[in-house]
């Protein structure tokens, strides 16, 4: 005897001579999903260099200066401010920036505003595949190399969504960044970063990322 899914399988493809609204409840199951389906919303296109590219002292964290890049949004709309958040991998020290808006110009600008600022402290940036990221590959120079994580793989900044989150704690998901100033973001990632790390072996963020800036004296 087949199994019921084989049945409903059938009566959809009219091989047997039941309708579907001959019975009820196949109105209430969910449609099989595509396997191979992508969110909507999501940028396909490649912006830029891959993360497959990088040098293996980028993937070990052995070397200081390497950065993850993203976006924390409020509200789900451009034209709302956002802030823009670096974690450096060795240190896993962030950053965090509001900006009026996340649009690719202005993402670009307030990228270059901090790589501009310390131009030594960044040899890599590896960003998230968001269209907003669209024009940040400009940034790249004979010192600083750009790279791209593959689309829906955020886990591959996996520093800086773990910050992401962590800064969650203070910018609730969903509530407009309208409702915070530019010094309470950057001092919630100063909160973050005084944290004690185990992974860091007891030291914080802060503390990692000031020993490898008197290296570089």
């Amino acid at each position: 005897m087949p199994c019921f899914k084989t049945v409903y399988r059938y009566i959809r493809q009219n091989a047997l001579c039941i309708k579907p609204h001959d019975l009820p409840m196949m109105y209430r199951l969910k449609p099989r999903k595509n396997k191979h389906s992508r969110p909507k919303g999501r940028n396909k296109k490649v912006l830029g260099t891959s993360i497959s590219d990088r040098a293996s002292s980028v993937l070990d964290r052995s070397e200081f200066g390497h950065w993850e890049a993203d976006l924390v949004k409020g509200k789900r709309h451009k034209e709302e401010p956002a802030a823009i958040t670096l974690v450096e991998r060795k240190t896993r020290f962030a950053i965090a920036m509001k900006i009026e808006d996340y649009k690719s110009e202005t993402v670009l600008t307030a990228y270059q505003t901090l790589v501009e600022n310390s131009p030594h402290q960044f040899k890599t940036i590896t960003f998230d595949n968001g269209s907003e990221f669209a024009k940040v590959s400009e940034l790249e120079n004979d010192d600083l190399s750009i790279y791209f994580c593959h689309a829906y793989a955020s886990w591959e900044r996996g520093s800086n969504e773990n910050f992401n989150k962590l800064l969650r704690e203070f910018i609730p998901k969903g509530k407009s960044l309208h409702h915070f100033t530019s010094d309470y973001i950057s001092e919630a990632a100063g909160k973050i970063n005084k944290r004690i790390r185990s992974i860091l072996g007891l030291m914080s963020a802060q503390e990692a990322y000031q020993t490898e800036l008197s290296l570089m004296e």
